[in-house]
């Protein structure tokens, strides 16, 4: 908006929000503030009650603190869960008035492509730290790297020592996985082939 020329619209609109999200900030704190009172009166009256009526049954020298604690904590976990949903609720609701669908994609798309980039850095240490490793210290830690999907493989040797000792089977499974190519009939190449895609300069 501000590349066409509407600096002002702009700043309208981000006062606007600024100032509807102050209120919310000041609504939702009472509402925290109403809620947290509620339960502390829950706690302090039904609870103890309830254990109050328990302890005449069951030997309870130092429960009723602990239990009461857990409660309070369990239950505040939950009421900040709930504030968050609403939170993002009220974010996607309002979002299409103050930013364009369209901006909104083109963020989207550009977080996308900052994500991919960060995965590809990380292949790139990965590899650097790889071709680091000697063959003869087969405890040494082999860097993982982000496979065609974007994920981290489950089945990714985790040293070198594995890394020697992958099955033929698991070997193909990774090369297909990370796009090494097409295997071969042999698993000392499929591995070998395995290691230079991860920067691992020693060869069986």
């Amino acid at each position: 908006m501000v590349q066409d020329g509407s600096e002002n619209q702009v700043d309208k609109n981000i006062g606007m929000l600024r100032r509807h999200m102050e209120a919310q900030d000041r609504k939702q704190d009472g509402q925290i503030l109403e809620i947290r009172a509620l339960m502390q009166e829950v706690l302090e009256k039904d609870v103890v009650e309830h254990l109050t009526s328990l302890s005449q049954y069951q030997s309870l020298p130092y429960s009723c603190s602990l239990v009461m604690l857990i409660s309070s904590v369990s239950v505040e976990d939950g009421v900040l869960q709930d504030i968050d949903a609403l939170v993002d609720q009220e974010v996607a609701h309002l979002l299409p008035a103050y930013i364009p669908q369209h901006l909104q994609d083109e963020l989207r798309k550009h977080q996308h492509q900052l994500e991919e980039v960060q995965k590809a850095l990380y292949n790139s240490e990965s590899r650097r730290a790889n071709s680091t490793l000697r063959s003869h210290r087969l405890h040494e830690t082999v860097h993982d790297l982000y496979n065609i999907n974007g994920a981290k493989s489950e089945h990714f040797p985790r040293t070198l020592g594995e890394m020697f000792a992958v099955s033929d089977e698991r070997a193909i499974s990774l090369m297909k996985e990370y796009g090494v190519g097409d295997p071969s009939p042999t698993r000392e190449r499929n591995i070998n082939r395995l290691m230079q895609s991860f920067g691992i300069q020693y060869q069986l």
